[in-house]
C-alpha cells in the first residue's frame, strides 16, 4: 500500500541527496557508493569527509542511548566544516502533516546541535505535492520564525538541482534559510 510510495519517494530523495554529496565531496561519478548497515536497522554511507544516514536513530549518529527514539529520514554530516542537514521526507500536500515533519525535523536538528556539539545542524523537509495558497499561508503562519528549509520536489530534472542547493550549503559556515512555499 501508501506506505511503499513513501518509502519510495525517502529512498529516491535519498539518491539524490548521495548524488549530490558525491558532487560536493569531488567524488568521481563511477565512484561506488558503500552502505553499512546499522545495528538498529539505519544505513550509513561515507563519502570523504560527509556521512549520509538513512532511517538511523541519532544514537547512531552520535553514540548517546537516550536519543534511541529519534529517527530522522536523512542526516547529512561534515565533519570537516562541522555543518549538517537534517532532512525530513514527506510524500503530501496536506499542510497538518507538512506541519507536523516541521515540528520533527526542528526537533531532531536540536538533539543532533546537543549531542554533536558545535554543529550547524540545518533542518529541512522534503515534499512531493502540490501546495495550494491555503497551506502555504497556513505553513507559513506556523513558520514564524523558524528556520526550516522546504523544498517541493515535483520527480523531475529540478529535484537534483534543488538537492544539490540544499547539500551545497554544507561545505560553507554560514547558511540562509530560504522558506520555499
Amino acid at each position: 500500500g501508501i506506505e511503499y510510495v513513501y518509502r519510495l519517494f525517502e529512498i529516491y530523495t535519498l539518491g539524490l541527496v548521495i548524488g549530490a554529496v558525491a558532487k560536493l565531496a569531488a567524488q568521481p561519478p563511477e565512484a561506488d557508493v558503500v552502505f553499512d548497515a546499522l545495528p538498529d536497522g539505519g544505513l550509513k554511507a561515507s563519502l570523504g569527509n560527509y556521512k549520509v544516514y538513512y532511517q538511523a536513530n541519532l544514537a547512531e549518529i552520535c553514540g548517546l542511548e537516550d536519543y534511541r527514539c529519534w529517527v530522522p529520514d536523512i542526516v547529512v554530516v561534515n565533519e570537516l566544516g562541522k555543518s549538517a542537514a537534517v532532512v525530513e521526507v514527506k510524500a503530501t500536500d496536506y499542510a497538518d502533516y507538512l506541519r507536523d515533519g516541521v515540528l520533527q525535523v526542528l526537533s531532531y536538528a536540536e538533539r543532533l546541535k546537543r549531542c554533536l556539539g558545535d554543529v550547524d545542524a540545518r533542518p529541512s523537509v522534503l515534499y512531493y505535492g502540490i501546495i495550494g495558497r491555503s497551506t502555504s499561508s497556513r505553513l507559513a503562519e506556523c513558520l514564524k520564525g523558524k528556520e526550516v528549509e522546504l523544498v517541493g520536489l515535483d520527480i523531475t530534472k529540478n529535484d537534483e538541482n534543488s538537492i544539490h542547493r540544499l547539500v551545497s550549503t554544507l561545505s560553507t559556515s554560514s547558511w540562509e534559510f530560504s522558506n520555499q512555499i
